[in-house]
């Protein structure tokens, strides 16, 4: 799986240089507890970031590590199912009664 998403810090001097809007990152692997993505850039481990996932919105994740241009990160409060759905494309009207 390949999902793009947008990263920000939310705290320490790497907020100023992710800009107010953060960065595209490439998520390669997406679960409840957390992500792992493509990044060219450094995040320091422990820091706080803001991930926007499409479909889903925001949310809040810590860096676990950073390392030869992956990083993962844990959800400070995982995903439900359906809002991992949802990120998936397959929440919505899929799942609604006609």
């Amino acid at each position: 799986m390949y999902l793009c998403a947008r990263l920000a810090s939310c705290s320490g001097e790497s907020h100023a240089q992710a800009g107010f809007h953060g960065r595209d990152i490439v998520i390669r692997a997406l679960s409840e507890t957390g992500f792992v993505a493509d990044a060219r850039f450094d995040m320091e481990p422990g820091a706080i970031v803001r991930l926007r996932l499409p479909g889903a919105g925001n949310v809040l994740a810590r860096i676990r590590e950073d390392a030869n241009e992956f990083l993962s990160a844990e959800f400070v409060n995982p995903l439900g199912p359906a809002r991992l759905r949802m990120v998936l494309g397959m929440g919505g009207s899929a799942n609604r009664a006609v």
